[in-house]
């Protein structure tokens, strides 16, 4: 194992010399090399970072949530007669019966409300739900207590704001509020979080800009496929089969968008890998072209004593040698490519050591097949002719 390794390093350190020797005719033959692996860099941290950033939005929505919405310009179907009230109050209710096990939340929902507290005013998107919407977005209260169901019983005039709304205007648990001419009290501070900012929470049933159609109605469920087909079937009859709802599962949106994402990393992978094929054949080839010139050299050491694994190793560690410092440079120059594209746009990505390491690992697997053939036909010299030749 000492001789091996003795003879690995003086074969490493001669690759090194014959790399500075022809180097830029050593280096035109890694650029394939470097071009696939810095790809691969890049790939790899463009695709994390997306699936990180898609997770993230959809665990926002919440992963057991399921969020029904009207369908735009579908409320009358081609039947005149058949006419839909979109998401109303019964479809709430009967939903509310068949779910009994279900945390359900209508929500009514207006940008950009002028809403008017002590001397100033603000704009803000004005929401309107009941007591189970903070559970369901999973939004805390912060100061204060949350909506009851005798809020909604007794049409209270109560309102939750945003923090960023509370800390901007100085709003606190007990300020009030007027909200389309009427005073509302506010009862509490809610966290905020990157799909829901900025908002004031009012009772559903004390909006003062009810429509006759919720936007959304939000369930949380434990069973979410069982509980779809239940809302499906509910609304359908509701509706007399007019089909004017759409039924979103983030869990399912996740996972067509991570089997899209896929697709598309594969058909990319595979582009990168012929990169790495067509840069490993020109590594190949000014192996071949080593060993043409030094075959003198080679017979002569054979015919000195030089074993056949020792004549292998030689040219097999002169080649990963190679694709590894390719591989270094594509590392560096994925890595640079992936710097610039963060600061340059809002594209998210996310840098990783697993991404370096693959990388690594195909250089050296690279370097295994397309040392191996010259490194037997080095082995495979004739002492005999190339001492005649010398």
């Amino acid at each position: 194992m000492k001789i091996f390794l003795k003879n690995a390093i003086y074969d490493f350190e001669n690759a090194q010399k014959a790399f500075v020797r022809k180097k830029f005719q050593s280096f035109l033959s890694l650029f394939g090399v470097i071009i696939a692996i810095a790809s691969f860099i890049v790939l790899i941290s463009v695709s994390e970072g997306s699936k990180k950033e898609m997770i993230d939005s959809l665990k926002d929505l919440g992963f057991n949530t399921i969020r029904v919405t009207l369908k735009e310009f579908s409320i009358i179907s081609k039947d005149l007669n058949n006419i839909s009230d979109g998401l109303s109050l019964s479809d709430f209710r009967d939903l509310q019966n068949r779910l009994s096990n279900s945390f359900i939340a209508p929500l009514y929902s207006k940008k950009s409300v002028s809403i008017f507290h002590k001397s100033s005013d603000f704009t803000t998107t004005l929401l309107g739900s009941n007591e189970e919407f903070l559970f369901i977005e999973n939004l805390k209260v912060l100061q204060g207590r949350p909506f009851l169901k005798s809020d909604l019983k007794f049409l209270k005039k109560v309102a939750i704001v945003s923090l960023d709304i509370a800390q901007k205007y100085s709003i606190n648990s007990g300020s009030d509020l007027i909200i389309n001419n009427k005073n509302y009290e506010v009862i509490a501070v809610a966290s905020i979080k990157d799909n829901l900012s900025s908002f004031v929470l009012i009772p559903f049933n004390t909006y003062p800009y009810q429509k006759s159609s919720f936007d959304n109605i939000n369930i949380f469920t434990d069973d979410i496929f069982t509980t779809k087909q239940i809302v499906d079937l509910a609304l359908t009859k509701n509706h007399k089969s007019l089909k004017d709802f759409e039924i979103l599962i983030p869990r399912q949106i996740l996972e067509q968008k991570l089997k899209t994402q896929r697709t598309f990393s594969i058909i990319t992978f595979a582009i990168i890998l012929m990169s790495l094929v067509s840069g490993g054949i020109s590594v190949m080839n000014i192996m071949l072209s080593n060993i043409n010139e030094q075959t003198r050299e080679i017979g002569l050491r054979i015919a000195l004593g030089a074993t056949n694994i020792r004549i292998m190793q030689q040219y097999l560690i002169y080649t990963l040698f190679m694709v590894l410092l390719g591989g270094f440079l594509g590392s560096v120059l994925g890595y640079l490519i992936v710097f610039l594209i963060s600061f340059l746009t809002d594209i998210n990505i996310l840098i990783s050591l697993k991404s370096l390491l693959f990388a690594i690992s195909l250089s050296l697997i690279a370097g295994a097949i397309f040392g191996i053939y010259p490194a037997k036909r080095a082995k495979n010299i004739s002492p005999i002719s190339a001492l005649r030749d010398y």
